[in-house]
């Protein structure tokens, strides 16, 4: 029973750390995009649409928002 518990934790903690990993590459690639001026790039697997306008820059990894920054 013990040993049922500690693989499922490990199994959690090793597919929340792969989500995190996966997040972080997200908003790297959006920062060369960015940097480079570029609205739509796909690298190693992950592909980022930047949209700006005068008062917002949002960040789309595969159609889902995941970074929205609003200016006064």
């Amino acid at each position: 029973m013990l040993t049922t518990i500690i693989l499922f934790e490990v199994d959690r903690s090793r597919r929340q750390h792969t989500e995190l990993l996966r997040q972080a590459e997200v908003l790297n690639v959006a920062k060369m995009a960015y940097d480079s001026e570029i609205n739509d790039l796909q690298i190693n697997g992950v592909s980022v649409k930047i949209v700006k306008s005068e008062t917002t820059i949002k960040i789309y990894d595969n159609q889902k928002e995941v970074l929205k920054l609003e200016f006064k």
